[in-house]
């Protein structure tokens, strides 16, 4: 791939595994996903570092998963897209156990390209996909033009929902429903707002007293008791009230 990448045999005891490493500004990911195709080879190749860092995986040379900050799939490769500067390592050998990507190679490259052309024009609009988006109540321009892209995204735009969870509600691409916010936010139809800070986790209930058992339950135990006293206490059993014992007499 030219001066800039270095390439490198790592040892680990079970063979060894072929390393390039350099930083994307130098080349490409367009020259980078190429590269591993052509070279039908299996790995991974990884952009940026630390717990921020993206992922491709390929599998003789085809991608098949993809992993960036939360995204999966094609919304991960095309984050990846966006990244200037960033050191990268392709690590032959190494696998994931999911599948997200389903594309022609040429496609995720071409498909990535333009998601991040779009990108570029959306990020400073958007800071975030936790951010809320809510109704201005008095707009700013008396005439207004929403396209057919904005409608629905205005309709879910409820004050509550974020970015996020407008795109899971109406089953959109993020970048669609970011376009659709775009277009509200430069005709000041809408407005976005910090993240809703989290909810304190809810006190415990307290502890319900413990019923001693409905009526019946009652009655039946004092019925038990009852009959076990007469059998301990033959006095138990006697009539005690004299007018009672006199009318037995009598009979």
């Amino acid at each position: 791939m030219g001066t800039g990448a270095r390439r490198r045999a790592r040892g680990d005891g079970g063979g060894a595994s072929v390393e390039l490493e350099g930083t994307i500004g130098q080349f490409s990911l367009r020259e980078l996903i190429e590269m591993v195709v052509y070279s039908s080879v299996t790995g991974v190749l990884t952009l940026g570092g630390g717990e921020e860092a993206g992922r491709i995986y390929f599998r003789d040379g085809l991608p098949y998963d993809a992993r960036a900050a939360e995204a999966t799939g094609f919304d991960a490769a095309a984050l990846l897209f966006e990244l200037r500067d960033v050191p990268f390592h392709f690590v032959a050998g190494s696998t994931s156990q999911e599948e997200t990507l389903w594309m022609d190679p040429w496609e995720l490259i071409e498909r990535g390209e333009e998601h991040a052309r779009i990108w570029s024009g959306l990020r400073p609009f958007i800071p975030g996909l936790d951010w809320v988006p809510a109704v201005l109540t008095s707009p700013v321009n008396d005439h207004v033009h929403i396209s057919d892209v904005a409608w629905p995204v205005l309709a879910a735009v409820d004050g509550q929902r974020s970015v996020a969870e407008i795109g899971e509600h109406l089953e959109l691409a993020t970048v669609d429903v970011c376009t659709g916010l775009v277009e509200l936010l430069r005709q000041h139809l809408i407005a976005l707002h910090p993240p809703r800070p989290p909810h304190p986790p809810a006190p415990p209930a307290p502890e319900e007293p413990q019923d001693e058992g409905g009526f019946f339950e009652r009655l039946i135990a004092r019925t038990l008791e009852e009959e076990r006293r007469r059998t301990s206490d033959p006095s138990a059993g006697q009539i005690s009230d004299p007018d009672v014992q006199a009318r037995v007499g009598r009979e």
